[in-house]
């Protein structure tokens, strides 16, 4: 008599990796989500300045007090920007020594992780050396 609900030991491996790939794929995700926001971040930054800049040219005189604001917009778009890229980073760092280096090499059970996600060795080499991968 077999039991259909308990998952075999053959399954085990695939519910791993597939544990594995979605976590790589929302870690992904929320790096292409962040980049999008330092590109928000930095458009409008260059809008409101902009617009500050064309407000205080219609009436120098009158409006010359607003450029005071300019240095606290770019600040804290900055520092917006600045959490993002740390969070970026942070998630390459996981996904490199974690996901890349440590789970697919326990998934596989060999000594090297499998030639399957290696965007951020590969991304290590060719900032280390940028003749050596060209095409």
């Amino acid at each position: 008599m077999s039991n259909q609900n308990t998952p075999s030991c053959s399954n085990g491996g695939s519910l791993k990796q597939e544990a594995i790939i979605a976590e790589y794929t929302s870690l992904r995700e929320e790096i292409a989500g962040r980049t999008r926001d330092q590109l928000v971040c930095v458009t409008a930054s260059l809008v409101a300045i902009g617009a500050l800049l064309s407000t205080v040219a219609t009436d120098p005189v009158k409006f010359s007090g607003l450029l005071v604001v300019a240095p606290w917009i770019l600040a804290v778009f900055g520092i917006l920007w600045c959490d993002h890229a740390h969070a970026v980073h942070m998630i390459g760092v996981y996904l490199r020594d974690e996901i890349e280096q440590k789970k697919l090499r326990q998934l596989g059970g060999a000594a090297d992780p499998p030639e399957t996600i290696g965007w951020e060795p590969i991304s290590k080499i060719r900032d280390r050396h940028p003749d050596c991968l060209d095409t």
